[in-house]
């Protein structure tokens, strides 16, 4: 009895790890790094593997920079919570045409911008 106890909990565990593995969105693991605005190559974003993010844009004198969170709905919606200075809440949608370029637009501002990686 024991043993079959220690088997339905390896089993158990074996299938919770790949309900694990099929449910994330591969868009999660190709967003992971930094990445530069194409169009205004002082602005850069940086995604991290833990759901925090840090965006940065560079001025003549100083850079401005923001921390927040974020995180991939549906596989190809991207929403940011950034810190109480920056923008709340902010949800685009984001197309990858490879694994170096990102396409993100903002469908409430009409804005369109591609984001090529970094590293």
């Amino acid at each position: 009895m024991f043993f079959n106890k220690n088997v339905s909990f390896v089993i158990l565990g074996f299938l919770f790890c790949i309900v694990l593995l099929c449910c994330s969105s591969p868009s999660e693991s190709k967003i992971v790094g930094k990445w530069r605005n194409d169009h205004s190559p002082i602005e850069m974003i940086e995604f991290y593997k833990d759901g925090t993010c840090n965006y940065y844009q560079q001025m003549q004198y100083n850079t401005f920079a923001r921390n927040g969170n974020y995180k991939i709905i549906g596989g190809n919606t991207l929403q940011l919570s950034f810190d109480k200075d920056g923008q709340k809440n902010l949800s685009v949608n984001i197309k990858f045409s490879d694994e170096n370029s990102m396409t993100i637009f903002d469908s409430k501002r009409g804005e369109t911008n591609t984001f090529t990686r970094v590293r």
